[in-house]
């Protein structure tokens, strides 16, 4: 019902007050295509445990589907490096995309990948395993 309202909404301003076309622009991000939204369980960042002075260099991160779990560590003191374990392993790789590229990384056999240097800023996981379909972090800034 909210896609609907808000698809009327734009075809209206569309005809009301198109924008001019030396303002359009390509969408800041890429469209998700067909991956499968993976659910934010928990985010370091948001919450500072008892007793911690700081944020620290580190991030770590928790998304769930109905049979896979990602970890993400964000490491942030030389750039940005990530690593990330997959439950449960079943091998293929990750696609890290930023607004303006993108990166693929193996998971090994136990589950664990690595990718490194990534830009600061906004960043996206894609979890691509044989015959399962690819699960998507959706965006989020470190």
């Amino acid at each position: 019902m909210t896609d609907d309202l808000l698809g009327d909404l734009k075809s209206l301003l569309d005809r009301v007050d198109p924008t001019p076309t030396r303002l359009s622009a390509p969408p800041a991000f890429p469209p998700p295509g067909d991956h499968v939204p993976l659910d934010w369980c928990s985010d370091s960042a948001v919450a500072t445990p008892t007793g911690m002075r700081g944020a620290g260099t580190s991030r770590s991160l928790r998304f769930t589907s109905d049979h896979t779990t990602i970890d993400l560590r964000l490491d942030t003191d030389l750039g940005v490096r990530a690593l990330g374990l997959v439950h449960p392993p079943r091998g293929g790789s990750v696609l890290i995309s930023w607004p303006d590229g993108g990166s693929t990384s193996g998971i090994d056999t136990v589950g664990w990948f690595r990718a490194d240097p990534l830009p600061a800023g906004p960043l996206r996981f894609v979890v691509r395993q044989p015959g399962l379909p690819d699960l998507s972090t959706g965006w989020f800034v470190q």
